[in-house]
């Protein structure tokens, strides 16, 4: 547990009605622009808990120059994402949480439309909404697929997590409890496997409108890549080995839709022998997890885009492979 910071003590005036957790490790190049759409939010009765992961660049100096007394900071060093998340649900005084990482942006009006709909609609614990995917530059690359699944979400959770972003969702404090919180063994796609222990119990909401920019890195190493296979693998076999035995026949549609988004991470940005290879490999994940599937997957043009530069990748030289595909795109994220 680490030390508790000075603003442990410092109270808010007004009680917050939502408490929104920012996990950062290394994050000064778009800490201060994540925090400024926190702090920006036309819902202004908020408090903003940043739990600094033992960073190592200046991070602690963009933070130290922010004077709002809604903002709350905290050092660990090393815990990851998931325990960063938990640490700050533990210390939020609000009974609505939300999540924001450090390099995702939102729009001034997400709060006020989400805990509007939390409240309107009954029985509600979860509110998400929709996501716009962006590059290191801010820079629009797609949408994310529009879902508005809305009450009973927990098959469409199971084969697809359509929520897509961790900056995404306010959910009562109560229900995340109940959950269980983050794994904190997961060092990815934790979010998913928090999304679907929560549907398994509580009924979701969505506001149909854009009120994220999720970040996409071009620099997805492929040991990154890999650490998320790992990790879908451990949160999939648990989740539908929990499930109902009604929805188990879902999983072979979760494995295809999982292998088809790596494809597209495998093929964003610089390319390279390695990841084409890891990319090939995916597609056959893919298809072999439902081979009903492939028809539609030739449908998708992305996904025809993310093959061919696979394969460039491979049986051309490096420096023209560079000049031709760099600015190719590639969607990062599966259909439903």
């Amino acid at each position: 547990m680490a030390a508790r910071s000075p603003s442990d003590l410092r109270a808010p005036a007004v009680a917050p009605t939502v408490s929104v957790v920012l996990p950062v490790r290394n994050g000064e190049a778009t800490i201060g622009e994540a925090v400024a759409s926190v702090l920006g939010q036309t819902h202004a009765n908020l408090e903003l808990i940043v739990i600094d992961d033992g960073s190592t660049d200046g991070t602690p100096v963009v933070l130290a120059a922010i004077a709002d007394s809604r903002l709350r900071t905290y050092s660990t060093a090393g815990r990851g994402p998931a325990a960063s998340r938990n640490f700050g649900i533990e210390r939020a005084a609000a009974d609505v949480i939300a999540f924001i990482d450090a390099d995702d942006v939102w729009l001034p009006g997400k709060l006020e439309a989400q805990l509007a709909a939390l409240e309107r609609s009954a029985g509600a614990a979860v509110v998400y909404c929709w996501t716009d995917y962006i590059d290191g530059a801010g820079r629009y690359v797609c949408p994310d697929g529009r879902p508005t699944v809305e009450h009973d979400a927990y098959a469409q959770l199971l084969a697809h997590n359509f929520i897509d972003s961790g900056s995404n969702i306010v959910v009562r404090k109560e229900a995340l409890l109940a959950a269980g919180g983050f794994d904190e063994s997961l060092p990815v796609v934790e979010d998913w496997d928090l999304y679907i222990r929560l549907a398994a119990t509580c009924r979701f909401a969505c506001v149909p409108a854009v009120l994220v920019k999720y970040r996409q890195s071009s620099a997805s190493l492929t040991t990154r890549i890999l650490l998320m296979e790992a990790s879908f693998w451990r949160v999939v076999d648990r989740a539908f080995a929990q499930a109902p035995p009604p929805l188990r026949g879902l999983k072979s549609q979760s494995v295809s839709l999982f292998y088809e988004y790596l494809v597209g991470k495998a093929t964003q940005g610089c390319p390279s022998r390695d990841r084409a290879r890891t990319a090939l490999r995916f597609f056959g994940r893919a298809v072999s997890a439902r081979p009903a599937g492939l028809v539609s997957l030739w449908r998708r043009s992305w996904v025809i885009k993310a093959l061919v530069k696979a394969v460039v990748s491979i049986v051309l030289p490096a420096r023209l492979v560079q000049r031709l595909a760099l600015s190719w795109p590639v969607r990062p994220r599966a259909a439903s």
